[in-house]
């Protein structure tokens, strides 16, 4: 009863700024297209994939849950464990309600302007189920939400002072080092495979679209980022 007390606390504070975040966003899409249908082409618009934002504000809800919740949990009794498994259920609510959200106003978008592109759209078309494209977006924002959470864990567990300058070396080596093996080293060919596992992974094969790849991708990798977490956070200095 204690967890599920926990849960339903985490789930039910996180409403209140999901509102706030989703009035804003969709009054400047809004606007945006009122503005578009004035001034401009109706049949075109603007805006693309606006699920990119959500994606950040998961990324700070993540951090957030850490940093705020975990430790409000602590104080209040609860167990490492039952905290973890809590932080999970909210994700859990977030990316559903948030998913369900994105993908039905992209809908509605579509049926004004035909051009829109929603995220999934852009990848795979239009010519799948909204049920389809909500449960992508449901797993993505989920792997989305526990990366952060996987790296504010990190942070907590190893302290700035080693966590920067981890961090820079990996964004110079990103920024660097790739492009540079990219460039002289690596040959075409093992490019060319790269990229074909990458496509394969999100679904786009030879054979045609295949969404169980990217929904099994986005479990597999969530789970790993789960238990990477799990086991880190008992050890956290919170």
């Amino acid at each position: 009863m204690k967890l599920k007390t926990l849960i339903q606390y985490q789930c039910w504070t996180t409403l209140k700024s999901i509102c706030i975040y989703f009035a804003i966003m969709y009054s400047i899409v809004l606007i945006a297209y009122i503005l578009n249908y004035v001034v401009g082409d109706p049949s075109h618009f603007g805006f693309r994939s606006v699920e990119f934002s959500t994606c950040i504000y998961l990324g700070i809800s993540g951090g957030l849950s850490f940093s705020e919740d975990f430790k409000m949990a602590l104080q209040n009794g609860f167990t490492r464990r039952y905290a973890f498994i809590a932080t999970l259920g909210m994700f859990v609510f977030l990316s559903i309600v948030m998913g369900f959200i994105d993908t039905m106003v992209a809908w509605l978008i579509c049926y004004f302007v035909p051009s829109y592109d929603s995220l999934f759209m852009m990848i795979y078309g239009h010519s799948y189920s909204i049920f389809l494209q909500w449960l992508w977006l449901v797993l993505m924002y989920f792997m989305v939400a526990m990366f952060i959470y996987m790296i504010v864990i990190i942070y907590n567990r190893i302290g700035k002072k080693i966590f920067i300058p981890i961090s820079l070396a990996l964004g110079l080596i990103l920024v660097l080092i790739v492009p540079m093996l990219v460039t002289y080293v690596f040959p075409t060919s093992f490019l060319y495979d790269c990229l074909q596992v990458i496509s394969h992974l999100f679904g786009i094969t030879k054979q045609g679209i295949m969404l169980l790849n990217p929904f099994l991708f986005y479990l597999v990798v969530s789970a790993c980022f789960s238990l990477i977490a799990y086991t880190l956070v008992y050890k956290s200095q919170i």
